[in-house]
């Protein structure tokens, strides 16, 4: 009985899909670009875990010549998909799915949203933002944006011995950001990156404060503030914000 080597079985893994096994379904004659339709074709299929992280396409030459139609569809559709962060490419591999990681478990149960969600769906129906503290507004989220934006920041190289203020690079980009936005004159050894708005709290209060001083905190505010500021043991007191909000 013939047998085959494991090297040839390895080769075999990273053959391109034919046409007849990809989901795509062109319409000459639709109202869409074959270029859209191409790139909605593929970006389904990689939703739906049809074509799997790490599965090797076909090249441009040869999807265009299964199709039927021109390289420059192709091209174009796969730049859309690149820009999106659903392929990657391997330098003189080819055109790879991107890796988004494992779908999420569907929960069978009913959600019950809450006070809190609903008032937001709400404002997001009246085109409005809603600002209060607890929640991240997600409605107007850039997707392909925060994908490529995950991307990037993975290739960047691990460190074992990280800045404690903070990468050098990120507290550049602040300096310069506080510059242009808030005109303050700072530079990068003025910015210390913390994990948020209670660690930054914590930090100034633990340096700056101590038992009986006296400290203002705009009100209405968060409980937040408070309990950071309350690990110091000042004396808070209530700074009542005026209806233009200083």
């Amino acid at each position: 009985m013939p047998t085959m080597s494991t090297s040839h079985c390895k080769r075999e893994t990273t053959v391109a899909r034919h046409l007849t096994d990809l989901p795509i379904e062109l319409d000459r004659g639709g109202g869409a670009p074959l270029t859209v339709q191409l790139a909605n074709a593929l970006r389904d299929g990689m939703s739906d875990r049809y074509l799997e992280p790490g599965e090797r396409l076909p090249s441009s030459r040869a999807l265009a010549a299964q199709l039927g139609i021109s390289r420059t569809v192709v091209t174009e559709a796969y730049q859309q998909l690149y820009a999106e962060g659903w392929l990657e490419g391997r330098h003189g591999s080819g055109t790879f799915v991107a890796d988004h990681g494992p779908l999420p478990a569907a929960d069978p149960s009913p959600v019950r949203p809450t006070a809190q969600r609903l008032s937001r769906e709400r404002a997001r129906q009246r085109g409005l933002v809603d600002l209060r503290p607890g929640a991240p507004w997600v409605f107007d989220i850039d997707r392909a944006a925060w994908r490529r934006a995950w991307r990037h920041a993975a290739e960047e190289p691990f460190d074992d011995d990280p800045d404690p203020r903070g990468r050098p690079r990120l507290r550049g980009l602040l300096a310069e950001h506080l510059r242009r936005a808030r005109g303050v004159r700072v530079g990068p050894e003025n910015v210390l990156v913390t994990r948020g708005t209670g660690n930054g709290l914590d930090l100034v209060a633990a340096t700056l404060l101590g038992p009986g001083t006296r400290v203002g905190i705009e009100d209405p505010a968060t409980p937040r503030p408070t309990m950071s500021w309350g690990r110091a043991e000042p004396r808070p007191f209530p700074a009542r914000s005026t209806a233009t909000g200083s």
